[in-house]
């Protein structure tokens, strides 16, 4: 049986890869708007900044993060979080890969959010690429307390 997506609740969203780190997005520091703040993935506990509200919206989903208030953003072939909210790039697909796993998607493009680090020794980040399978692009979501 599939699981639904868990709509407008707190949720800590999941990679499956390896030991399962969890999404992240701090808020800026004394820089003036619009921000664009990366989206971090690792276990260490981050309270509020680990909490994610998805949405229904469209045919789609926001997702936001409860912590500094940004939206998921994607442009430009990159994901970060923005505090300003955009229907173009603020808008997701969240797709079952069956078993509660799902890819988060940029609508009408073949680009799921993809956990990496840019270089070795640096901290693993949300990308942009095409779907390839790879558990770095599945995702859960585990609910969160208020």
């Amino acid at each position: 049986m599939a699981q639904s997506i868990p709509t407008n609740v707190l949720v800590k969203i999941v990679n499956e890869k390896g030991f399962k780190p969890w999404a992240k997005s701090f808020p800026p520091s004394g820089s003036r708007p619009p921000f664009l703040m990366g989206i971090s993935f690792d276990n260490s506990f981050a309270s509020i900044y680990q909490r994610w509200e998805i949405k229904p919206f469209e045919e789609g989903y926001t997702i936001q993060n409860k912590g500094n208030g940004f939206w998921a953003y994607s442009k430009d072939g990159e994901a970060f979080t923005s505090n300003l909210f955009d229907p173009s790039h603020c808008k997701w697909y969240i797709e079952s890969a069956g078993e509660g796993i799902y890819k988060i998607q940029v609508p009408a493009q073949d680009l799921v959010w993809t956990v990496k680090s840019r270089e070795p020794d640096y901290p693993l980040s949300v990308y942009l690429a095409p779907a390839d399978g790879n558990d770095n692009q599945n995702f859960s979501f585990a609910a969160e307390e208020n």
